[in-house]
C-alpha cells in the first residue's frame, strides 16, 4: 500500500471518527434537551430552537420498481422487521407507507393512517377526461368499492386520521394492503400511512417509503407511485433477476433521472429463484451497471445483488432446506461474504442476532441476502452527515440554559428559606427513610465493588487472548471507531459488554431497595407514590478513551515488545484494565449517589404545607443539577479528542 492510499484511508478513517462522535454526542443532547423541554417550561422556547437543529433530517429513501417484484418482503428484511408488511403472493401494497426509524424522541412508536379528503377523494375518483378509458373504469370501481364497504359513513372517513400504538402487521394489512377484503378494509381510502419505530439497524433517523410499484394493474395505483417520484434522497430500485431492465425498469430509471431528486441505488432481488445463481447473478450484475451508466450517463451509486427470501429466512428462521443451501453456495462462492460470515461467527453476531439452534444457519442467510452491505451503504451516508454537525456549540447552549434554570430553582429556594415551617411527624419518618437510603447506597457500593472486581479478572485474564477480529472489518462498519488492534478490540468489547451488565444489576438493586423501604414504611405513603428515576444510570456509557491512547502509544514502540514481552504482560493487563474500571466505578457511584437523592427529595415533595413546597424546591434543584452534571460531561468528551494520533508516524 503506498502512502498516498494510506494517507486516504487516514483521512477517511479520521472523517468516520469525527463523525461517530459527532453523532452520539448529538443523540445524548436531543434526549437531554427533549427531558428538559419537559422540565423547563421558562426555557421552552430556547430549548426548541437549538433542538431543531440538533440532529440532521432525516434521510429519506424511496422503495420503486415494478408491482411484485417483491419490494415489501424486501424492506421488512432490510429494516429488520420480518413480517411487518404485508408481502405474501396475494397481498399488495396500495398506499404510500413511510416507514420512520429514530425519528424524534417524544414519537418512537405507533402508526398514523392518513385518509384522503373530499377533495383529494373526488380527483382521484373523477380523472379528466383526457385520461385513459381503463382509468376511469378502476376510479368507477374504486368508487363503487368503497360505497359498499362504507355506505353513509365515508363522508365520515374522509380527512380522518386513525392512530395506533403500537402497530401490528394485521393493522397494517387491514390499512395499506388489498389482500384481504371485509368490511374494515381501508386500504382503498389511505393517502398516506406513518409507522414509527424507536430503533434501526442505522445510526441515524431515516424514512423509508413503501410505494404501490409501477406496471400495477390497477392504473389509479400505478399513477400514484409516479406522482410520488421527485422527492427522496435516494431511490432504492429494485429490480428481479428474473427480467432485470426490462422496457419498465428503463422507462423508471429514465423518470428518476428526470424527476428524481436523489441518486439510484440498484438492487437485484431474487437471485436465488436463478438457476445458477453463482454465475447469473455475477454478469447480470455487470450487465445491469452497465446499462444504468448508459441510462444516467455515469455510475450508479451502488448496484448489488441478494435475495429478500434469504432475508426472510433469516428474520424469521422460515425456508426450507434447499433455500438455506443455496444461500450458503452463494456465500462460499463470494470471497467478501465468506470473509464477513467468518468474522461475524468469530465475534458471536450469530448468537446474539439469533438466540436458537439455527443460529448459524439463519445468520448465513442473512449474510448472502445482501442486506448487510445495503445497510452498511445507508449506514456510511448517514454517519458522514454527523461530520460537520457544531455540536460543541450545541452543547454550550444548552448547558447555559440548564445553568440558567438551575440559578432559578435554586433562588426561588434562598427566597423561602426563611419561612418558619411547622414539623409534621412526616418529617421524622422522612429522617429515618433518609438513614435506610444511605445504608441502601452503602450496601449497593459494596456489590458494586464486588462486580467491578469480579469483572476486573475477567478482563485481565482474557486481555491479549486471542480473538479474530481482523481489524479491515472493523473498518468496514461505518459505525465503527478508528479500528484499535485486536487485543484492544476485544478488551473494549469484553468492557462495554461486562460493565452494561454491572449497570443494570445496579438499577435493578435500586429498584429493590425501593421495594424493601416501601415494605419497612408501609404506612408512609410517598414511598408507595414515589418512582426512582434511574435514567441517568440509564444513559450511562462508559469511557474507554485510554483504549486509544494506548493505540496511539503503539505506533511509537512495538506493541508486542511495550506490552506482550513475557515479563511485562501482566502489569500492562492490569494498568490497562485498573484505569478503566476505576473510571467506570467512581462514574456510577456518582450516577447512584444522583439517583437516590432525586428518590429523597421527590418523597419529601410529597410533603403537605410549606415543607411540601421546600422540598419540592429541592427536588428541582437536583434534577436541575443532574441536566447541568450531564451536559458538563457531554462537553468535557467532546472537548477531548480521544483518537488523537501521533501525527508525525
Amino acid at each position: 500500500m503506498n502512502n498516498k492510499t494510506q494517507s486516504a484511508e487516514k483521512s477517511g478513517h479520521a472523517t468516520l471518527e469525527n463523525a461517530g462522535r459527532n453523532r452520539q454526542a448529538a443523540c445524548d443532547l436531543a434526549d437531554l434537551t427533549h427531558e428538559m423541554s419537559a422540565a423547563c417550561p421558562d426555557e421552552t422556547g430556547a430549548l426548541q430552537k437549538i433542538s431543531a437543529n440538533i440532529l440532521p433530517d432525516p434521510l429519506s429513501v424511496m422503495i420503486v420498481g415494478q408491482v411484485k417484484v417483491g419490494k415489501s418482503k424486501f424492506l421488512n428484511g432490510l429494516t429488520g422487521r420480518g413480517g411487518l408488511l404485508p408481502s405474501d403472493v396475494n397481498p399488495l401494497t396500495t398506499v404510500l407507507t413511510h416507514l420512520h426509524f429514530n425519528h424524534t424522541p417524544d414519537r418512537q412508536s405507533g402508526a398514523d393512517f392518513h385518509f384522503y379528503n373530499s377533495q383529494e377523494w373526488q380527483a382521484l375518483t373523477q380523472p379528466d377526461a383526457s385520461e385513459p378509458k381503463q382509468i376511469h373504469e378502476h376510479a368507477e370501481q374504486l368508487v363503487s368499492r368503497a360505497q359498499t364497504r362504507f355506505g353513509n359513513h365515508l363522508p365520515d372517513l374522509l380527512g380522518a386520521t386513525h392512530q395506533f400504538n403500537p402497530v401490528t402487521p394485521e393493522v397494517l394489512a387491514q390499512y395499506v394492503s388489498s389482500g384481504q377484503e371485509g368490511a374494515e378494509q381501508y386500504d382503498d381510502l389511505i393517502r398516506a400511512a406513518d409507522v414509527c419505530f424507536s430503533t434501526a439497524p442505522f445510526p441515524g433517523a431515516i424514512r423509508f417509503t413503501d410505494t404501490p410499484g409501477v406496471n400495477d394493474p390497477c392504473l389509479i395505483r400505478d399513477k400514484i407511485t409516479w406522482a410520488a417520484i421527485g422527492d427522496a434522497d435516494y431511490y432504492l430500485v429494485i429490480l428481479s433477476a428474473h427480467q432485470a431492465m426490462s422496457r419498465m425498469d428503463e422507462s423508471l430509471l429514465k423518470v428518476l433521472k428526470e424527476k428524481g431528486s436523489g441518486r439510484a441505488v440498484i438492487f437485484i432481488n431474487r437471485i436465488d429463484e436463478l438457476s445458477n445463481c453463482i454465475r447469473d447473478a455475477k454478469l447480470l450484475q455487470r450487465s445491469v451497471q452497465n446499462d444504468i451508466t448508459r441510462i444516467f450517463g455515469g455510475a450508479p451509486a451502488a448496484v448489488l445483488c441478494g435475495s429478500a427470501q434469504w432475508a426472510h429466512v433469516a428474520e424469521t428462521g422460515e425456508g426450507t432446506d434447499a433455500v438455506r443451501e443455496k444461500a450458503e453456495a452463494w456465500v462460499e462462492a463470494n470471497p467478501t461474504l465468506k470473509r464477513q460470515f467468518e468474522t461475524g461467527l468469530a465475534k458471536g453476531e450469530h448468537s446474539e442476532f439469533y438466540q436458537e439452534e439455527m443460529a448459524v444457519s439463519r445468520y448465513q442467510a442473512l449474510v448472502a441476502s445482501g442486506i448487510p452491505q445495503l445497510r452498511r451503504f445507508f449506514s456510511k451516508i448517514l454517519l458522514t452527515r454527523f461530520a460537520d454537525l457544531n455540536t460543541e456549540e450545541q452543547v454550550g447552549e444548552v448547558l447555559e440554559i440548564a445553568e440558567r434554570h438551575l440559578s432559578s430553582v435554586r433562588k426561588v429556594t434562598d427566597d423561602t428559606s426563611d419561612v418558619q415551617m411547622d414539623v409534621h411527624v412526616d418529617e421524622v419518618i422522612l429522617d429515618e427513610v433518609g438513614i435506610c437510603l444511605e445504608e441502601e447506597q452503602a450496601l449497593l457500593a459494596l456489590q458494586l465493588h464486588e462486580d467491578i472486581d469480579a469483572l476486573r479478572g475477567e478482563l485481565v485474564a482474557g486481555y491479549g487472548a486471542s480473538d479474530p477480529s481482523p481489524s479491515a472489518e472493523i473498518a468496514a462498519d461505518p459505525e465503527a471507531e478508528i479500528p484499535l488492534p485486536d487485543e484492544l478490540e476485544n478488551l473494549r468489547l469484553n468492557f462495554i459488554s461486562g460493565i452494561q451488565s454491572v449497570k443494570l444489576d445496579l438499577i435493578a438493586g435500586i429498584q429493590h431497595s425501593k421495594e424493601g423501604l416501601c415494605a419497612s414504611f408501609p404506612d408512609f405513603l410517598p414511598l408507595q407514590k414515589t418512582e426512582t428515576d434511574s435514567s441517568i444510570l440509564r444513559r450511562f456509557s462508559p469511557d474507554a478513551r485510554i483504549l486509544w491512547r494506548e493505540a496511539a502509544a503503539m505506533a511509537q514502540a512495538s506493541w508486542t515488545s511495550r506490552l506482550f514481552h513475557r515479563k511485562h504482560t501482566r502489569p500492562s493487563a492490569d494498568a490497562v484494565v485498573n484505569e478503566l474500571l476505576e473510571a467506570a466505578e467512581t462514574a456510577l457511584l456518582s450516577h447512584t449517589d444522583i439517583v437516590f437523592r432525586h428518590y429523597l427529595a421527590a418523597i419529601s415533595g410529597n410533603l403537605p404545607d410549606e415543607v411540601s413546597k421546600a422540598s419540592d424546591n429541592s427536588a428541582r434543584i437536583l434534577q436541575a443539577e443532574t441536566f447541568v452534571n450531564a451536559l458538563r460531561e457531554l462537553q468535557k468528551n467532546i472537548d477531548i479528542n480521544p483518537h488523537k494520533m501521533d501525527q508525525s508516524q
